[in-house]
């Protein structure tokens, strides 16, 4: 059984959601059941609804292992509610003794009583393996879980697939709060770049309160891949860029935790900046040049060959 937050049209978890079901074809998984809220064509999978408990503790019983592949499942500062969701599935499988997999997840931030206490049952399992994606995750993780190993981001194995194509002169914006978008937007046009909108999950078009010439949707992987900027509020459309070694500049937590090991000095990785220090860090990025490609599939390699030496 794979759990996440698949099925709502989010780039990057359904980017996770097809890496995870490949890794387990290739390990030898004939039936897999997904969190996932509607029928999709094929039989690469078996939906599951996400509030059919009963559903749900049938699936585990049956599974060999369970999985929760890739994203920020276990973090409380987005909600508590979704937080204790997906403990309870650990939980479950756990008294189920079944395996349970964290295949390239980010932790925390995990701040309320009652997350830690959940965590700290889930780390303790000797049933629990953790393949964390990030440093951060991983030096948290080493303090209460039994068994940590070499982690990545599943992304990175879905991008192999892929090659950059001849490079456009496009800067590919991707929102994910109220900023005064149309003045980033012209300070890119004034660069010499087509701004192009790419809304990386459908709630964030509440935040653009304009109009571009050209707007992308989906898993537009290519579209990023032959953009010469990119400018992101979401971490994985920032991965995709770095993957390919374009300028880019990433805003948030996620994307300086992870990039921080591979880009230490890169100036493009901001916290939570003003508009301001978003487009002076568009121009010194413009000047970087870095090639970080291989050390991400060197780690993703590494998480792969940990994988396959567990026995289901």
């Amino acid at each position: 059984m794979v759990a996440g937050y698949y099925g709502h049209g989010n780039f990057g978890d359904e980017i996770l959601m097809e890496e995870t079901i490949e890794i387990l074809k290739d390990l030898g998984f004939k039936y897999i059941d997904v969190l996932y809220p509607s029928r999709i064509p094929g039989n690469r999978f078996n939906p599951l609804e996400k509030f059919d408990f009963f559903a749900i503790v049938k699936s585990v019983f049956k599974s060999d292992a369970v999985f929760f592949g890739g994203g920020g499942l276990l973090q409380d500062e987005t909600s508590l509610k979704s937080f204790v969701y997906y403990s309870m599935i650990a939980m479950i499988a756990i008294f189920f003794k079944k395996k349970v997999i964290f295949l390239g997840n980010g932790f925390g931030p995990i701040k309320r009583r009652l997350s830690k206490l959940l965590m700290s049952g889930i780390a303790k399992s000797r049933r629990v393996i953790f393949f964390p994606r990030d440093p951060v995750s991983k030096r948290y993780l080493a303090k209460i879980a039994r068994n940590v190993r070499p982690g990545s981001d599943l992304a990175v194995g879905y991008l192999k697939k892929f090659k950059r194509s001849s490079s456009e002169k496009r800067a590919l914006i991707i929102p994910k709060s109220y900023r005064n978008w149309k003045e980033i937007t012209e300070f890119v046009r004034k660069l010499g770049f087509d701004p192009v909108l790419l809304l990386a999950d459908p709630k964030d078009s509440k935040f653009v309160n304009l109009r571009f010439g050209r707007s992308v949707f989906g898993l537009a992987i290519d579209t990023i891949a032959s953009s010469s900027l990119v400018m992101s509020e979401r971490f994985h459309p920032a991965l995709v860029a770095s993957y390919f070694g374009i300028p880019f500049v990433s805003v948030g937590k996620k994307s300086s935790r992870y990039f921080k090991r591979y880009l230490p000095n890169y100036p493009g990785i901001l916290d939570n900046p003003e508009d301001i220090e978003i487009m002076m860090a568009i121009e010194k990025v413009l000047d970087s040049k870095y090639d970080i490609k291989d050390f991400l599939e060197k780690d993703y390699s590494k998480m792969i060959k940990a994988l396959s030496e567990i026995k289901f």
